[in-house]
């Protein structure tokens, strides 16, 4: 096409952009808003009209807490309300785990994929990120704090149960707090079976939030979950912080879990849908991809065309008028790919990945 781009930086720090005729470029990286649920929805009203607008406990209402350990535990990592705070959504609660496990000086592990923001983060506590790249490789020597992503919402790419044994054994022996992000568990394409080291996974701090496969995406509710010698450090930064989560909020996610099962199957089956549609355009011009065990980023193998994956992803928005996200940013463990979000709305998701494969085919 041709079009003169100005490069700006959008979503995670991809470079694409458009100085022309913006409204011609499809972004698929910024998934379309969802309506809320009607169960949840219903909840939230209810909640105003019985007046609930002020503060809850600090680590918030006590339903929401034995809920989320409930949920925890049958996931195979131990929790008790007690152990269980609400916060204001996922990067909340993964700020105050590092913020109360980590000192100036400490080295922080982080296994790839990782987002410049949580690097970001620990640098911003005055430790020293310290980025992993193969979890077998990992002896932890040296480390204080290890953060791993459980399934990962970054490369939709769950680990093994036997990845996370063998760091969490390393991480106990060499007593190494292990932080876990367990925030897209919920959005499997299919379910997985309980964690089979319950007594291993007891003794880390996990985080969650309710933005992805509950739909509460702007409601700002996530939590973290403790062993309890850690809770009132942990819980003394959250009020310090925000006092509580918004208490509306706090009664929409525990409707989100009363209706998880029939909530979950209909975001399964739309993203199934979309996944397996896309990856059969991009097979037709043999392109691969990663194949993704949660929903909703998929990562498009782009090696073939002899691209790194920050300059096809300016090309691909200067000349086919597509944004996607170079993987890269994420860490090397994803150079060569690019992501995109299946949340995007559906014709312009096909349309993009179409031009997309065009492209590549194209040379």
């Amino acid at each position: 096409m041709g079009r003169a781009l100005a490069v700006r930086v959008l979503g995670h720090g991809a470079a694409i952009g458009a100085q022309a005729d913006t409204a011609e470029l499809l972004d698929l990286t910024r998934p379309e808003p969802q309506e809320t649920a009607a169960p949840i929805r219903k909840a939230a009203k209810a909640a105003l009209e019985r007046g609930e607008t002020h503060y809850t406990a600090r680590t918030g209402i006590l339903p929401l807490r034995q809920a989320i350990a409930g949920m925890s535990t049958v996931d195979g990592f131990p929790a008790t309300a007690e152990g269980v705070a609400i916060t204001n959504g996922g990067a909340e609660a993964l700020y105050i785990a590092l913020q109360a496990t980590l000192q100036p000086g400490d080295r922080a592990l982080l296994l790839e994929p990782v987002a410049p923001r949580v690097i970001d983060v620990v640098r911003f506590i005055g430790a020293q990120p310290v980025v992993l790249t193969d979890i077998e490789d990992a002896r932890l020597e040296g480390g204080d704090v290890v953060v791993v992503s459980a399934p990962s919402s970054l490369s939709s790419v769950a680990m093994p149960d036997h990845g996370l044994t063998v760091l969490l054994e390393a991480a106990r022996k060499q007593d190494v707090t292990v932080i876990v992000d367990r925030s897209a568990a919920p959005d499997r394409y299919q379910p997985a079976p309980p964690f089979a080291r319950p007594d291993l996974a007891a003794e880390v701090i996990t985080v969650g939030s309710f933005s992805g496969g509950y739909g509460l995406a702007g409601w700002r509710v996530g939590y973290f979950t403790s062993p309890p010698d850690g809770m009132e450090r942990l819980a003394g930064l959250k009020e310090s912080m925000s006092i509580c989560t918004t208490t509306v909020a706090q009664f929409a996610a525990q409707a989100a879990l009363e209706h998880a099962g029939e909530l979950l199957a209909l975001e399964r089956d739309r993203f199934t849908r979309r996944r397996d549609m896309l990856i059969q355009i991009l097979a037709a011009s043999g392109i691969p991809v990663i194949q993704p065990d949660v929903y909703p980023a998929l990562l498009i193998d782009i090696r073939q065309s002899g691209m790194d994956d920050h300059r096809f992803a300016q090309r691909l928005a200067s000349e086919a008028g597509v944004v996607v996200e170079p993987g890269s940013i994420f860490g090397e463990s994803l150079a060569g790919h690019v992501r995109i979000n299946l949340g995007v709305e559906e014709t312009m998701l096909i349309e993009g990945v179409t031009r997309l494969a065009s492209f590549v085919e194209a040379g």
